[in-house]
């Protein structure tokens, strides 16, 4: 689907090991969490990514929910899950000599999202994903100056369309957003019809 990356979220380890294992490594895209340490258990995982965009350089970074420390354990698998605003702080710290602009992708709820914007410097905006979401991005309190929060629920209903106007100086000077319910007015993608009806058929007994 052309993805740049996926924020490694706890529902994404809701699977027997080998199963997430042979899904990570099947991802043609980094999957990036801050504080998850998977070296060893799960392939393709890494605390962020840069890319260049229009002249800039973005820095992606991935945060995932301490819920995910009860995944692994269910996994039996040995993986480290550390206080999100700690590791985020020293890999938003590290991107910054880097990168123009940090996103921060989080799969928190709405507080601990807000709670981050307010502890870690350097972050642009916060890409969320929370039940109920909200439909439009808006400006909250970051910890030097506003942060762009932005979520669109959650179970794929709605697509998240977010736009960051940014000045030669890298600075984020305006934005603007919505976000578009996947309703029947959308034809299915063909070929994301046959992978559900693959996957579907391999987990019938």
């Amino acid at each position: 689907m052309g993805y740049d990356a996926l924020a490694l979220g706890n529902m994404d380890l809701d699977a027997p090991l080998e199963t997430v294992q042979a899904r990570f490594e099947e991802a043609q895209f980094p999957i990036i969490s801050a504080n998850v340490n998977a070296v060893g258990v799960l392939p393709n995982v890494q605390p962020s990514l840069l890319r260049q965009i229009g002249g800039h350089t973005i820095a992606i970074v991935g945060v995932t929910s301490e819920a995910a420390a009860q995944r692994s354990e269910a996994l039996e698998a040995d993986l480290t899950v550390e206080d999100p605003v700690a590791a985020v702080s020293q890999i938003v710290g590290n991107a910054r000599k880097k990168a123009d602009i940090v996103i921060l992708l989080a799969n928190l709820e709405k507080s601990q999202a807000e709670a981050l914007a307010l502890a870690v410097p350097g972050i642009d905006a916060i890409i969320g994903v929370y039940r109920g979401g909200q439909r439009d991005p808006v400006a909250i309190p970051g910890a030097e100056g506003q942060v762009v929060l932005h979520a669109s629920g959650t179970q794929g209903e709605y697509l998240g369309v977010l736009t960051l106007h940014i000045d030669a100086q890298g600075q984020v000077t305006d934005f603007e957003g919505s976000s578009l319910a996947l309703t029947d007015r959308y034809v299915d993608d063909p070929q994301m019809v046959e992978l559900f009806r693959r996957y579907a058929s391999a987990s019938r007994p």
